[in-house]
């Protein structure tokens, strides 16, 4: 019987993996959907976070390949001094945008709350920056309500606004009515909340190479393999 070593059990990247995954899904359409929270940076206003998410949008669609495919869609909400993202795309322009964002002064700590792949369709049809002034929620705790749960409220809140979203004319920020968009204190707790990844840490998982261990490897002394005969 031949042996397999752990070395070669390693290598791809998750990202690698996930591209592959994309190429082949092409013709039925295979995205990736991530949603991530931040804070503003100091001195920082609406109009600049939107101009600068607007150029990491533009920064992302012109790196990397250019025939790749580009964001599908997705919508950048402001709200007070926070900012929700929600995108839609091809994996490695998604993680080239967030790398691209999280560099920008104008924009705090960024936290990826959510990651989705393989949906077969795109929630927005357009990428759009829109405004919206919810309720205000004091005291918002991650940790007692559960990051899952946070996360896949925050989810839901935005897909169940999505007919809200209209498109947008150029690069003006949208203002958004009676939506079911997170309150501004539940963004930013979620962006300062160390159970969702920052940005290096959520590309790090994703670029590192896939290791895989092997359990009888972690034995000490190493263990004799033994063959069965035949019955």
């Amino acid at each position: 019987m031949a042996s397999v070593s752990s070395a070669q059990l390693s290598g791809k990247s998750l990202l690698s993996v996930l591209e592959t995954r994309f190429e082949a899904g092409k013709r039925t359409q295979s995205l990736t959907r991530l949603m991530f929270c931040a804070g503003f940076g100091e001195g920082t206003n609406a109009e600049k976070i939107a101009s600068a998410v607007l150029k990491a949008v533009e920064d992302a669609e012109a790196s990397e390949t250019a025939s790749e495919t580009n964001i599908k869609g997705g919508v950048a909400v402001v709200s007070n001094s926070a900012l929700l993202g929600f995108l839609e795309g091809s994996p490695r322009k998604l993680y080239s945008l967030l790398n691209i964002l999280s560099s920008s002064p104008e924009v705090g700590q960024i936290r990826v709350v959510s990651n989705f792949e393989d949906c077969p369709k795109n929630e927005f049809q357009y990428f759009g920056i829109y405004s919206a002034n919810p309720s205000a929620e004091a005291d918002v705790d991650v940790s007692s309500e559960g990051a899952i749960n946070v996360a896949v409220s925050l989810a839901k809140n935005v897909s169940s606004s999505s007919s809200s979203f209209i498109e947008p004319t150029g690069a003006n920020i949208v203002n958004l009515k009676n939506t079911n968009i997170p309150s501004a204190g539940r963004i930013i707790a979620c962006s300062q909340s160390s159970l969702f990844p920052t940005v290096t840490e959520y590309l790090e998982l994703f670029s590192s190479a896939i290791q895989v261990e092997v359990e009888s490897e972690k034995l000490w002394p190493l263990q004799n393999v033994v063959y069965g005969g035949g019955l």
